[in-house]
């Protein structure tokens, strides 16, 4: 609603409420895009050093170990996947 309000109230010169138009839109049943997903990003989390450069190939087993650990945030709180 808040992009059809705009577009009514600079675009077109209508004097219309906010909530005018999102109960207008709603009997109508007409509904807005979903905005873009936004990711939140930690500022200032530090990151571990790159130890390998990136260079995993080894000549025999068990000269490199590496391991990825995953946190997705649940309804009973975070789960760690390893």
């Amino acid at each position: 609603y808040r992009r059809v309000h705009a577009e009514l109230t600079l675009g077109m010169g209508v004097t219309v409420c906010p909530r005018t138009v999102s109960v207008l839109m709603t009997l109508a049943g007409i509904y807005g895009l979903p905005g873009p997903v936004r990711i939140k990003r930690l500022r200032g989390v530090v990151t571990a050093d790159d130890l390998v450069n990136r260079k995993f190939h080894r000549l025999a087993p068990n000269e490199l170990w590496v391991t990825d650990i995953t946190q997705h945030r649940t309804r009973e709180g975070w789960l760690y996947c390893c």
